[in-house]
């Protein structure tokens, strides 16, 4: 859960990255906001320029539309200010991309994960390389790989007398991850996670620590053969709630035999139990460990090594997996700002649409996209594509063509699918403690977006007269923490106050330059 300066990307967010190259870019960053044109003048509700002036932001800091949804509002465009300056989105940008998602590949589409072999049967044994196979699916997990595996188990194989190679060729390149510096200060964070054509369970260890007033126990999940998790967490006096699992990178140690020792660093809180999950290990040794581990549970035995590679056209299929609908995926992508299945579902428009084999998979999504928009009419200038999630430095957008978007979305075929996927304000998702004072619980369907210079809403607000409009605001500036009190009084105004007559501020152009790290 984007940002014109551009620097070494790496999927991740979080609210209090304090990072050296965006300290460096701060002068640049106002420099840009104070010259990206002057403010048109116009009326912006009382009660969101109160909450304005109470947390310090200024009106030129700000973009915002609130327009009409056609099928139930009328009239005029409400509110408009900055609409057509590109601004950075966070995860907002998730619905540009789900809304492709859906419309270009349609939410039937499915991911399929395949276990294949170009060995030969000898009673149990699998002689020769077995070859596992990634589709892209955004939500594969560990316990889907068990029931593949399971599946191989019951063809009546035991014994697998050869090596297992793990094919991700269906992005290009295969390994995004390989070679990129950390995003922030913390690389094994879950929103850190750089997606490839096969991520089991994001490659997560799923911690579940319990502390005595002394120590703290840990448990892990998934099951990895030879896996082992110790703790040097120092129990404090601290609020269970209060926990911020921001703590040091575990170590993680090759032992003699064979096994890694991962071991935690930082502090805990006294007679607590909590949950985290965190990107540590390898991925092809995740992998491996996982598969080996689960198919000795099974009763079987497998002695080779993990290896990357391509399927063979001749290899024979023995177990595939097909993932729930894109309509499913869309829904987690945005109730939950997923990042990485957000990136996915970006690179898969990119392998669907490539139009050679070897073509890579972003320029193809990048062109995928943007051809949706040409198709609907929303000028595409100034947009900035990154990766689709809004996890980006140089993503950008502006309110006018973010609101487009969801015009387009609530006019298409598969409108219910996308409204259902969109967070209902006071309800669930990162807007179930959204509600104002003043809203009632349901009245909005928003998709939110956080980095540390950026908050942002875009979605759809009920008021209290049956009317529907479409509600855009991004605020950009060094610290937007204070930013999400100023939204939430715009939902709250336009889902309560009366509709007397249409305000409007002609947006300024132009590009902007902004920083940093967190869509959500």
């Amino acid at each position: 859960m984007g940002e014109n300066v551009v620097f070494p990307f790496h999927a991740g967010c979080k609210n209090n990255v304090k990072s050296a190259a965006i300290k460096t870019f701060l002068p640049l960053l106002a420099g840009v906001m104070i010259n990206c044109g002057a403010l048109a003048q116009g009326e912006l509700p009382d009660s969101v320029k109160q909450v304005m002036h109470d947390q310090g932001i200024s009106e030129q800091e700000f973009g915002v539309l609130v327009m009409p949804l056609k099928d139930g509002g009328g009239g005029k465009v409400r509110l408009s200010l900055h609409a057509d300056r590109p601004m950075s989105p966070a995860s907002t940008m998730k619905v540009l991309t789900t809304t492709v998602g859906l419309e270009t590949l349609g939410p039937d589409f499915r991911w399929k994960t395949a276990i294949l072999s170009t060995g030969a049967r000898d009673g149990e044994v699998l002689r020769g390389q077995i070859f596992l196979r990634g589709g892209g699916e955004p939500n594969l997990s560990w316990d889907k790989l068990d029931m593949m595996l399971r599946e191989l188990r019951a063809q009546g194989i035991r014994e697998i007398d050869g090596d297992l190679v793990l094919d991700r060729s269906y992005f290009k390149p295969a390994r995004f991850d390989l070679g990129v510096p950390p995003f922030d200060e913390t690389p094994a964070q879950s929103y850190n996670v750089i997606p490839d054509a096969l991520l089991v369970s994001s490659n997560l260890l799923d911690l579940r620590l319990a502390s005595s007033a002394e120590a703290v126990a840990v448990n892990f999940m998934p099951p990895l053969d030879g896996v082992v998790v110790a703790s040097k967490l120092n129990v404090v006096d601290q609020a269970c709630a209060e926990w911020d699992e921001e703590w040091p990178l575990p170590d993680v140690e090759n032992e003699a035999d064979g096994s890694i020792k991962v071991t935690l660093h930082g502090e805990f809180p006294r007679q607590c139990i909590n949950r985290t999950a965190s990107n540590i290990l390898d991925r092809n040794q995740y992998i491996a460990r996982l598969v080996r581990g689960l198919w000795r549970e099974l009763g079987g035995s497998w002695s080779g090594t993990v290896q990357d590679g391509v399927t063979p056209v001749n290899a024979t299929l023995l177990v595939e997996h097909v993932s729930e609908p894109l309509s499913d995926i869309v829904k987690i992508v945005n109730k939950r700002s997923d990042n990485a299945m957000a990136r996915t579902i970006y690179l898969t428009l990119g392998a669907q649409q490539a139009a050679t084999a070897d073509a890579l998979s972003l320029p193809a999504a990048q062109a995928s996209v943007r051809q949706w928009l040409g198709a609907h009419h929303i000028n595409d200038d100034g947009i900035v594509l990154e990766n689709g999630s809004g996890l980006s430095r140089i993503e950008r957008i502006s309110p006018r063509q973010l609101a487009e978007v969801l015009q387009a979305a609530a006019a298409g075929k598969w409108s219910a699918e996308f409204s259902a996927s969109l967070p209902i304000v006071g309800v669930d998702g990162t807007m179930k403690k959204r509600a104002g004072k003043g809203m009632t619980p349901g009245a909005a369907r928003i998709k939110s977006g956080t980095l540390n210079n950026t908050r942002a809403v875009a979605g759809y607000v009920n008021d209290t007269h049956g009317r529907k409009w479409i509600v855009v605001g991004m605020i950009n500036r060094p610290d937007a923490t204070p930013g999400r009190a100023v939204l939430d009084a715009l939902i709250d105004w336009v889902a309560n106050s009366p509709v007397k007559s249409a305000h409007h501020t002609h947006a300024s152009h132009g590009s902007r330059a902004s920083q940093d790290k967190r869509a959500g």
